[in-house]
């Protein structure tokens, strides 16, 4: 045996000897498996949405080990003056929208529902089942909302808040949300160009026509279109973070990583935007 296999078999049986102690440190030559370290839940604010006034935000909270006679979901309220927080439904509610006159916040529960922000008057929208996403038109007439099921009920849906009618929009993945002038609304919808069909974001008019895709960016998620209130700028996400843009797809940049689910400020001078957190499941602020 030459000197170049001698310190090959030295080698190689440094590493067997390596591996030996190793499987015996972790008990597999025992039998013994290696317990994985248990997961630690946290818990999550998300969804959340100023009131018009901008003294609110109402958000869905998760509590993995809630306090007795509560559950796991909540709809909550936070007063952005004192810092106060409190709860305004106890159980699955989620996705908050205000009403533009600060009345009623709607939320989805497999059906929609509204309630007063101070937890009274609790009323049942709609009774399809499957319904999510909900948001308030600009004069308070309509709710917009998805809609899962057959081929004929998936897509987007308006309610008219008066005899609680719907009317189906068309396909599009909620949430939408509605243009200031309540003439147009923002929403996400498959990329008919793209082989992968890739979603992306799409404005509109409420009637249906004149549909337009703003983004075509490769990005595999684009979700969440929000529509600053003076009409400027679109807020939305991507599997990136959060990304702001003028309505006709122009400007558009990188705002803030590890940002979802984002909401304007009602005083839009300031252009606040309110967003949860992808990565610690906090809302926080953000300014454009």
């Amino acid at each position: 045996m030459n000197k170049r296999n001698k310190i090959v078999v030295i080698q190689n049986l440094f590493i067997w000897v390596l591996l030996f102690g190793l499987f015996v440190s972790c008990g597999l030559l025992d039998g013994e498996k290696i317990e994985p370290r248990p997961t630690v839940e946290l818990q999550r604010d998300e969804a959340p949405s100023w009131s018009p006034d901008g003294r609110f935000i109402a958000y869905n909270h998760y509590d993995p080990a809630p306090k007795e006679n509560e559950s796991h979901y909540s709809l909550r309220l936070i007063n952005l003056s004192t810092s106060e927080d409190r709860l305004i439904v106890d159980g699955f509610a989620l996705n908050p929208d205000w009403s533009p006159d600060g009345q009623w916040i709607a939320f989805n529960s497999g059906d929609l529902y509204k309630v007063h922000p101070d937890g009274t008057e609790l009323l049942q929208i709609t009774n399809i089942g499957s319904v999510f996403f909900p948001s308030w038109s600009p004069d308070g007439n309509m709710i917009s909302y998805g809609r899962s099921g057959s081929q004929q009920e998936v897509g987007l849906w308006f309610i008219n808040q008066e005899d609680l009618t719907s009317s189906k929009f068309g396909f599009g993945a909620p949430p939408a949300d509605w243009s200031p002038f309540g003439n147009q609304i923002v929403f996400e919808f498959l990329n008919e160009n793209d082989e992968e069909m890739s979603n992306q974001i799409w404005k509109a008019d409420t009637s249906g026509e004149n549909k337009t895709q703003l983004t075509n960016n490769g990005a595999t998620i684009n979700r969440a279109p929000a529509w600053s209130p003076d009409g400027k700028w679109i807020a939305w996400y991507t599997n990136e973070g959060l990304w702001v843009m003028k309505p006709d797809a122009s400007e558009q940049k990188l705002l803030k990583k590890n940002g979802t689910m984002p909401k304007w400020s009602p005083d839009s001078p300031t252009d606040r935007i309110q967003r949860t957190h992808s990565k610690t499941g906090k809302n926080c602020t953000v300014d454009n």
